[in-house]
């Protein structure tokens, strides 16, 4: 029986679940390994959208982890990082929000902000937050909710 015949493991079926939910919202996954785009054939990287729940199954069964593109989904994220001085109490400031757990013990806080075109990283004070709290924006991709850094 090949992979592809049995049914995924409980992890492999939470993620898809994550990936189905995130399409639902619209939002654009791309394809990683780690935190870095996923690699063709050839080693070469390459940004790989999935568009739908049939690529996002192929792609978790390759052991792929999704990223979302914020500015492709309309999306400010707030990565609340405890190993870098932020607290799980700064999530109390702001308004409540899809929330999720990090591989690094932090948050992600995913705001709809459609239009709002916050370039990058602001990390750190540049908007007045506190160290550990940075901004995400367009041009960065987060981890979606469900996936995490082996």
């Amino acid at each position: 029986m090949s992979r592809d015949d049995r049914m995924p493991a409980a992890k492999e079926r939470d993620q898809l679940r994550e990936a189905q939910a995130a399409l639902a919202r619209g939002w654009t996954l791309v394809a990683l390994r780690q935190k870095r785009p996923y690699h063709d054939g050839r080693g070469r990287p390459r940004w790989h959208r999935v568009m739908t729940y049939e690529a996002a199954q192929d792609l978790v069964n390759e052991g792929c982890n999704f990223g979302v593109d914020c500015g492709r989904s309309g999306l400010v994220v707030v990565d609340i990082d405890p190993r870098n001085g932020g607290s799980l109490d700064d999530a109390k400031r702001f308004p409540p929000t899809l929330t999720a757990a990090t591989g690094g013990g932090g948050l992600h806080l995913y705001f709809n902000a459609p239009g709002v075109k916050l370039a990058g990283k602001d990390r750190d004070g540049v908007t007045g937050q506190k160290q550990g709290i940075d901004v995400i924006g367009s041009g960065f991709v987060v981890m979606a909710p469900g996936f995490y850094l082996p």
